[in-house]
C-alpha cells in the first residue's frame, strides 16, 4: 500500500471546502519529517515553513516538504477505545521500523473530559519529545497543531484536521503563486 504524501492532500483541500475536507480527513494526522540523523542534508526545494512554537519569540522554524508522508490517526475518532499504540513491535497500531523507537514507544488517546488528544510515553528506551522537551514517562501532554514529536529518532509534526487544512491552504497559495 502507497502512504499518502503531503502533496496528495494539497489536491484534496484545493478542490473541498473545510467541512467537506473534515469528512474525508475526521482525525488527527502525523505528517513525516526527515529523522534526526538525516537533518544534515539539505531539503528539498518544495516545502512550507512553519512555527514550532506559537507566541515565542525568536521562533525556530520547520519544514513541511510536499513529498513526506501522512499518517492518519483514524483509530482515534473509529475506535471504541479511542486510543493508538505507536512502536516498533508490529503489534502496535502504528509501527515505526527504526532502531532508536522502543517496542510500544508511546500511545495517543482522546482526554475523557473534552476532544484533547493526549500523547503518554511508555517507558520508551530513548524517549519521546515535543518541541524539543522529553516526555515524563506515564505523564500524558496535550497535543497542539504543529508540536513537533520525535519517538527516537524518528520526527512528525502533528495536526488535527483543522489545522492541517489550514496548512495546506497555505502550501497550496505558495505553489500556485
Amino acid at each position: 500500500m502507497i502512504e499518502p504524501t503531503v502533496q496528495d492532500f494539497i489536491r484534496a483541500c484545493t478542490e473541498l471546502s473545510l467541512d467537506a475536507f473534515r469528512k474525508q480527513v475526521p482525525a488527527p494526522v502525523l505528517v513525516a519529517k526527515t529523522r534526526r540523523s538525516d537533518q544534515t542534508f539539505q531539503l528539498a526545494p518544495t516545502h512550507m515553513n512553519f512555527s514550532e512554537k506559537k507566541g515565542s519569540a525568536g521562533q525556530s522554524l520547520r519544514r513541511i516538504q510536499h513529498q513526506m508522508p501522512v499518517l492518519e490517526l483514524s483509530q482515534l475518532v473509529t475506535a471504541e477505545q479511542a486510543q493508538l499504540k505507536i512502536g516498533r513491535s508490529e503489534d502496535n497500531d502504528i509501527v515505526i521500523h527504526d532502531e532508536t523507537v522502543s517496542q510500544e514507544h508511546a500511545l495517543f488517546y482522546i482526554d475523557p473530559r473534552g476532544d484533547l488528544i493526549m500523547l503518554q510515553d511508555l517507558e520508551s528506551t530513548n524517549g519521546t519529545t515535543i518541541n524539543g522537551n522529553l516526555l515524563v514517562p506515564g505523564r500524558a501532554v496535550e497535543l497542539r497543531d504543529t508540536d513537533v514529536i520525535y519517538f527516537g529518532d524518528t520526527g512528525y509534526v502533528y495536526f488535527s484536521p483543522d489545522g492541517f487544512y489550514q496548512q495546506l491552504k497555505k502550501m497550496s497559495a505558495l505553489v500556485s503563486d
